[in-house]
């Protein structure tokens, strides 16, 4: 994925910053070729809508607002504001996109269900963006984007119930980037409003986090210890197949 391999860079940056530069425009150029291709596929009119779900945010909306930092961090600031902008509109479309879809089609499959966690993402890497290119000001815009974070947060609070009953799939690693990008982005809150004692939530958080992502990850090498890690690949392709297929409604063919 262009995102992490962005992040990355950034790391390598610090030891080898011409190395760590060419990584990231070379992870933020594929990225850039991957929503041009999606872009043009759309416009042949393939895409169904049921096919579309939570996932679609992370290589378009993420992948942006992801190489805006990462440029910002490596030093190639003139791609920070418009990889930004590509980030915001793609924000825009795929939410607008993914909530059609979810309140007018059938129900998301089991194994798909953790992607509408990938909602509050944008938000939270949107807030990351933002504070990165105003070296950490509490701007008119970033609280704006926070109040469509809160919003967000507080709509996942409300499927927890929904979440809860889903049987472990590999789809619950939906959740681990988009709690992953919330909890960075409130540390960066706590930072820029000078919060006291802000270690206290913020350790709250990193635990939370890592007990999500030790729970998740010791479930999956579960799968793969008793050889069901295949299997599990399949029921999640499975889910993404049925799920495109188009209902009575949309003629579309199955999406890409």
């Amino acid at each position: 994925m262009p995102a992490t391999a962005m992040l990355l860079g950034v790391d390598l940056a610090r030891f080898a910053p011409v190395a760590g530069q060419v990584v990231v425009l070379a992870a933020v150029a594929t990225a850039a070729g991957f929503a041009a291709w999606l872009l043009s596929t759309w416009f042949e009119g393939r895409l169904a809508l049921e096919s579309v779900h939570g996932g679609y945010l992370l290589p378009t909306v993420a992948a942006a607002l992801v190489a805006s930092v990462a440029t910002h961090e490596v030093g190639v600031g003139w791609l920070s504001w418009p990889a930004l902008g590509v980030g915001v509109f793609f924000w825009g479309v795929m939410t607008g996109l993914l909530l059609i879809r979810l309140a007018f089609r059938p129900a998301l499959p089991g194994p798909l269900v953790p992607t509408m966690a990938i909602l509050v993402a944008p938000p939270a890497v949107a807030t990351l963006s933002v504070f990165a290119l105003t070296d950490g000001a509490v701007t008119l815009p970033v609280q704006a984007i926070a109040g469509l974070g809160v919003l967000m947060v507080l709509v996942q609070l409300a499927l927890l119930p929904r979440y809860v009953r889903l049987a472990f799939s590999l789809g619950f690693w939906s959740f681990v980037f988009p709690a992953a990008a919330v909890a960075t982005a409130s540390v960066e809150w706590f930072r820029a409003l000078a919060l006291p004692s802000a270690w206290i939530p913020t350790a709250v958080l990193l635990a939370l986090l890592s007990v999500l992502v030790a729970v998740v990850g010791a479930r999956s090498i579960g799968l793969a210890v008793h050889h069901l890690l295949g299997q599990a690949e399949r029921t999640l392709h499975d889910a993404d197949d049925e799920d495109a297929a188009p209902g009575p409604v949309t003629g579309a063919t199955r999406g890409v």
